[in-house]
């Protein structure tokens, strides 16, 4: 969530896409934690 907002405010294309990476990192993250809550209870 950080990553995305950080990355909103970037010019710098590379640092955009490193922002990016990092944003969508925390999200497949988030899901995986999620579904494994699910599954144990």
């Amino acid at each position: 969530m950080i990553g995305t907002v950080v990355g909103l405010t970037q010019f710098k294309i590379k640092r955009l896409w490193t922002f990016n990476a990092i944003s969508h990192v925390g999200f497949i993250l988030l899901g995986l934690i999620i579904n494994t809550l699910i599954l144990y209870f």
